[in-house]
């Protein structure tokens, strides 16, 4: 009677228990605790993100519709949403892993043995205490021989706790080395994938989003390895030991502690479940805030000058609002956990006492095998709370982490219809073959014929992510080897799409690129950046480097002769002399300490050090003053050599110094020639020269189109 109202005791306490999980889990599904925004609406069952919308527009409903060939598009912003490819099969996250952890494999059997050792000796030790606690008691013998026993049971407990702390201590460096190996490799190979995704991959992700899933999401997945997958083999094997200790004390009373072992396997799969929804939630939040913060520190003073600051903290604090809502979520269903985990424990050990007295009593469990018993019983229940602890916390991981596994993939995410084709084969030594040429003299190609022609066939193209407004359309140009040639046009005329199919950022939906007759598409990756040199509008500077490492960027074996003659090319070796460090000049962040035309200069001394034989400049000169806009378009004159110079501009004042002129509009050409035949021919350019400069990009299109007699900018096309 006295076994079975124990036992009814017990079963209240845990019935009790699942009533008030089932009551939190009801609450927090009713609550208003989102997630992520809602309503997201998902086609075909593909998986989508869309941090950078969530970023730009927080708290705000965004709902994903078909949008062409390019997947889906957020129906709030119009931008495409990254879905991942159905058709194809990736690694899981522990093969990926396993992957990694390869060239650590001595040390992980290292550890692995150890973890083997000092779990069998964790597991000795409830019974070396045990005996020594019912030798200390004077259980089953008398005083003398129960002081006898004692000494060799300390002896025996001491050498397995001394033997058992040893091996725990080289498991546990054994688990951190690798761990932070896996760290160190995991980020190298996360960064070679980024590297390596199309154009279009890096025109939806933000620098910030990037940045957390290289510094944060891999240290978790360090984690797994060093802590988590350490600690719940070492459990396991703790708990697999223990359940044959208590199977062999009593069966009957076993299956009380296999039932409470039970209870806490099946719900530890759905609270790490629970957790790795949660926890990929957290991390997606996370790296929007984080996207946010970036885009504000990368344009400060743009934010000052508005007075904003206090918008953007409004905007910051509602990204952590969304990351608080998450994690007080998380919370509640841990505080779940641990009522459980008590409860269960509170009940079993009712129940082990209750019964373990009932048979004691009925002389069918020894007195000195019942604290043994009891002992084991508080043993297994601490090594599967772990359990279910730890693997919680893997689940975390892997589920902040299923972007990183994501970008590991080869092509992972089909961000666009055009996938560019494959490269010709490239050398056994990959190293080699992806890194760049050493730059050549900059006299070398004097001698031989000109070289750099570009040649455009037929090209169709839209940008992946507005696959409905074609850029391009059937367009055919052939730039001429050795000469300078101007596209002269206003915004949105497809002039600076030219120069991104050019250098491989994207593919032409249909036609080709040909570079001194090679097909740009089916080149090698170091032949056409050894080829071609670019200059932007507004070139970036690498900051917290020196002038000479900005203009030798990418070649690692550089002269010093090399990057002075190219600055001298540039223009610009008089002014970096000047400095106090001069080529040792360290540049401020976005070369803050540097006027516009020093910084464009440098950034054709950076061009020219390859001795390109394609020579693109983007709207090069537009930005600066005129007497800087003069020096740098000498400097060009006298880049020009024997090389190709394909520039664009919307100035005839620029362009009347090429040798070829063409004039784009709503990406087809509408007239080209020499400067003095186009006047003759009284269309578009002849328009231009008669406005004269001073238009902005905006107004030059209205111009041509004026002059092309097109009413509508869409009616062009």
């Amino acid at each position: 009677g006295q076994y079975r109202s124990a036992l009814a005791v017990g079963a209240r306490r845990l019935m009790c228990s699942l009533v008030t999980l089932a009551v939190a889990a009801v609450a927090l599904r009713a609550g208003p605790i989102p997630a992520l925004p809602r309503p997201v609406t998902l086609a075909a069952d593909a998986r989508v993100k869309h941090v950078a919308a969530v970023a730009l527009h927080p708290l705000q409903p965004v709902v994903a519709r078909p949008s062409g060939l390019s997947g889906m598009r957020c129906g709030r912003c119009g931008r495409p949403v990254l879905s991942a490819a159905p058709a194809k099969k990736v690694k899981t996250p522990w093969k990926t892993l396993l992957s990694l952890c390869k060239p650590d494999a001595a040390p992980l059997v290292t550890a692995f043995v150890c973890l083997a050792v000092a779990a069998s000796g964790d597991a000795l030790l409830p019974a070396l205490q045990g005996a020594a606690l019912n030798a200390a008691l004077g259980l089953g013998t008398d005083a003398a021989g129960s002081l006898a026993q004692l000494r060799p049971a300390l002896v025996r407990l001491a050498a397995v706790g001394l033997g058992t702390a040893v091996f725990t201590g080289i498991r546990g460096f054994c688990f951190w080395v690798c761990g932070a190996r896996l760290v160190a490799r995991l980020r190298a190979t996360l960064f070679d994938a980024l590297l390596a995704q199309p154009q279009a991959f890096h025109d939806e992700q933000g620098p910030g989003d990037l940045s957390t899933r290289l510094a944060t999401d891999c240290v978790k997945l360090g984690d797994v390895l060093s802590l988590n997958v350490n600690i719940v083999l070492r459990q396991v094997l703790q708990s697999l030991a223990g359940m044959a200790v208590v199977l062999r004390l009593s069966g009957r009373l076993a299956l009380l502690v296999v039932a409470g072992v039970l209870l806490r396997s099946l719900f530890a799969h759905f609270y790490s479940m629970a957790a790795r929804r949660l926890s990929q939630a957290q991390q997606d939040r996370l790296a929007a805030s984080s996207g946010v913060a970036e885009q504000c520190f990368s344009l400060i003073k743009l934010v000052r000058s508005h007075g904003s600051q206090r918008s953007e903290r409004r905007r910051y604090g509602q990204q952590l609002d969304g990351l608080l809502r998450l994690q007080t979520e998380y919370g509640a269903i841990y505080g779940c956990s641990r009522v459980f985990n008590g409860a269960v424990n509170a009940a079993l050990n009712v129940a082990v006492l209750a019964g373990g007295a009932a048979l004691v009593a009925a002389g069918v469990l020894p007195r000195e095998a019942l604290t043994s018993f009891v002992l084991y019983v508080a043993f297994v229940s601490d090594a599967s709370s772990d359990v279910l602890d730890q693997w919680s916390r893997i689940q975390e991981a892997l589920g902040a982490a299923t972007e990183v596994f994501d970008y590991l993939e080869p092509r992972a995410l089909d961000l666009s219809n055009t996938t560019a084709p494959q490269p010709a084969p490239q050398p056994a030594d990959a190293d080699a073959a992806a890194s760049p040429p050493p730059p050549l003299p900059l006299s070398s190609g004097s001698s031989g014929s000109p070289r750099g022609s570009l040649e455009f066939v037929d090209v169709d193209f839209a940008y992946p992510s507005r696959q409905s407004r074609p850029v391009l359309r059937s367009l055919s140009l052939r730039v001429p080897a050795g000469r300078r040639t101007a596209i002269l046009g206003g915004s949105g005329s497809g002039k600076s799409t030219l120069f991104a199919l050019a250098l491989r950022f994207y593919v032409p939906s249909s036609g080709r690129v040909l570079l001194d007759g090679a097909d740009v598409a089916r080149m090698g990756e170091a032949d056409l950046r050894r080829r071609t040199a670019w200059v932007q509008q507004e070139p970036p500077l690498f900051p917290n480097i020196t002038i000479r490492d900005n203009i030798a960027y990418g070649l690692a074996d550089c002269s010093m002769d090399a990057v002075e003659e190219a600055a001298r090319e540039a223009n610009a070796f008089d002014f970096i002399a000047a400095l106090p460090s001069g080529f040792e000049t360290r540049i401020g962040a976005a070369g803050a300490s540097l006027s516009g035309g020093q910084k464009q200069r440098i950034a054709l001394a950076r061009a020219l050090v390859r001795d390109p034989a394609l020579l693109l400049l983007d709207e090069a000169t537009s930005a600066l003053d005129p007497q800087a806009e003069a020096i740098a378009e000498a400097a060009i004159a006298r880049a020009a050599g024997d090389r190709t110079v394909l520039f664009t501009t919307h100035k005839v004042s620029q362009a009347r110094q090429a040798d070829h002129i063409v004039v784009v509009s709503h990406g087809a050409i509408v007239e080209e020639g020499t400067h003095d035949a186009l006047l003759r021919r009284n269309g578009a350019y002849a328009e231009l020269v008669r406005v004269g400069d001073g238009l902005s990009d905006a107004e030059t299109s209205e111009v041509v189109d004026s002059a092309l007699g097109v009413a509508d900018a869409a009616a062009a096309v």
